[in-house]
């Protein structure tokens, strides 16, 4: 899940933004005068005729302007109100069109509150209420900030930096197959993909095979037996993907229906439902684990953040128990219980 900031200008160099600061200094005062019995903060000379009082302090005009302090983008003298960041001094509006930070939405200064998302794009609060956010990265969708972005026709709202990387043909597909296998099987997870298909399917279809009338479905694995008895005589698994995943997205999800083949397949007793699907997003964190780069870490934090109380909760109670016991020791369980270890 994505964590977005919202904070106000005094805190923001906890953040990334150099905070700053409004100076309200008196404007400086200049005064004409025959003798004004002042010595010059600068040359030590007595002040006689104009007299530049500046904090507390009185000079010569001429020497004021050696001293005076100048804004660090066009070299003017500061007078009255000036903002401070990084110990360098600017005129607000010097500030605010060529330093300040700029929305990754509108593109415009940024000053006071503001709302950070995972990729450290910053923006105005506002832009919540009138920009969809990623139905994958969660970022803001904008030109600025993603290039634009797709809305789906059942409704997703897609970024053009995902968009871009969810057309995957057969092979690639393929390729996909054998990496989650491959870092599957390094964690003793061997599953035999020879025989069960991989369908692409829309919402609508995913949500009829699946029985489930939300539109959160990702994909799904079908699985089909036939017993005499107690004895399964045949089985079958079939797995459907959602289009229009973006390809990293579509590894963790993969991973996930991938697990639940394994477990089709190895498990005795139908487990309950916490497990399955906390196991089957376990599998999705070896796989994303296995990247080592920002989108992976964002996927891993939504698995280890996730408020669901059966495929978040799930998740992390295999995750505790793992880090506990090794990962073999719960696939034997997983033979012979379906409840939580």
């Amino acid at each position: 899940m994505i964590k977005q900031k919202k904070i106000s200008i005094l805190m923001l160099k906890t953040i990334c933004i150099p905070v700053f600061i409004i100076l309200l200094i008196l404007a400086n005062r200049f005064a004409f005068a025959g003798n004004t019995g002042l010595e010059c903060s600068v040359c030590g000379e007595a002040i006689s005729g104009q007299c530049v009082t500046s904090g507390g302090k009185a000079y010569h005009k001429d020497c004021y302007n050696e001293v005076a302090p100048r804004c660090g983008v066009c070299g003017r003298i500061l007078d009255g109100a000036y903002i401070v960041s990084d110990n360098e001094s600017y005129h607000k509006n010097c500030f605010m069109e060529i330093m300040a930070p700029r929305c990754s939405v509108c593109n415009e200064p940024i000053a006071g509150q503001y709302s950070e998302d995972f990729w450290g794009l910053q923006y105005h609060p506002e832009h919540e209420k009138t920009h969809k956010a990623c139905e994958y990265c969660r970022r803001l969708i904008s030109e600025f900030s993603t290039g634009g972005g797709q809305v789906y026709d059942d409704g997703r709202a897609v970024c053009n930096i995902c968009y871009n990387e969810a057309e995957m043909n057969h092979e690639e597909i393929e390729a996909i197959v054998q990496h989650i296998k491959a870092v599957l099987s390094a964690n003793g997870i061997i599953i035999d993909m020879s025989d069960v298909p991989i369908n692409l399917v829309d919402l609508d279809t995913l949500m009829e095979l699946s029985g489930n009338p939300g539109n959160s479905e990702k994909g799904f694995c079908l699985y089909q037996y036939r017993k005499v008895g107690n004895m399964i005589i045949t089985q079958s698994n079939t797995i459907y993907m959602l289009t229009g995943m973006p390809e990293r997205y579509f590894e963790g999800v993969l991973a996930h229906e991938m697990m639940h083949v394994w477990m089709n397949l190895n498990c005795d007793k139908e487990l309950e439902l916490k497990l399955n699907e906390g196991m089957a997003n376990y599998a999705a964190y070896l796989v994303y684990s296995n990247h080592y780069d920002e989108l992976a870490e964002f996927f891993l934090q939504n698995l280890q953040e996730d408020p669901d109380d059966v495929y978040g909760d799930g998740f992390r109670e295999v995750l505790e128990y793992v880090d506990g016991n090794g990962i073999q020791s719960l696939l034997e369980y997983l033979k012979s219980h379906s409840i939580m270890p």
